[in-house]
């Protein structure tokens, strides 16, 4: 009868979660894991829900235990190198994305997790790696496009940026970074016109 009501809490959980009622969310995810303390997604969605409101301890916590019970979780290790790198550990980050790849290389949002932390790092060749994998296994992923024309733009390579630019826009209209991204080439490029355009996409009305 537990692993009914532990199931109930659970999908209570998930619904809270899915309507941005994290606190909600952890209270039933909290209430399934006291009446079923082995029950792994639980402790999954649970560190989630910590990631998303910026409890990284916690949800390192949850990851941790969730990995005790289910170690080839390649996804695990990803989400808790983010919260790593969310404290400013960049290093052990880089080890938790690591072995998700590892375990699963052909993630693509491993890859993409990983160019960020790179990134974030300096290691432009390693970030420029991870994109391009990335991107062969997902080449519609807008945010890979746009990184990879932030890359192109710190090495002032301005016609590869403004291709990647380009392509994110054809994907998603909407990406506002990469609009400012793009009137940044456009402005270097002596084209001041076309940079007023993109930059105006990023000013909200009103």
């Amino acid at each position: 009868m537990s692993s009914i009501d532990a199931q109930n809490f659970y999908q209570q959980g998930i619904d809270k979660a899915e309507k941005k009622d994290f606190t909600g969310a952890i209270e039933a995810y909290s209430q399934a894991i006291l009446l079923q303390p082995d029950f792994t997604a639980v402790y999954k969605q649970r560190g989630l829900t910590y990631l998303s409101l910026g409890d990284f301890p916690k949800a390192i916590k949850d990851f941790d235990r969730t990995l005790e019970l289910s170690p080839n979780d390649a996804e695990i290790y990803e989400f808790r190198g983010l919260a790593k790198f969310s404290q400013g550990h960049a290093q052990a980050a880089i080890a938790d994305l690591n072995l998700g790849l590892d375990l699963n290389p052909h993630r693509a949002e491993g890859y993409k997790n990983r160019a960020l932390v790179r990134m974030s790092l300096g290691d432009y060749e390693g970030t420029q790696a991870d994109i391009s994998k990335a991107l062969d296994l997902n080449p519609d992923d807008a945010f890979c496009h746009n990184l990879r024309g932030g890359m192109s733009l710190v090495r002032q390579e301005y016609d590869r940026a403004l291709v990647s630019f380009n392509r994110t826009l054809q994907l998603d209209p909407n990406y506002t970074e990469a609009y400012n991204n793009r009137g940044s080439v456009y402005a270097v490029l002596g084209e001041p016109e076309r940079a007023i355009a993109d930059f105006s996409q990023t000013i909200e009305p009103g």
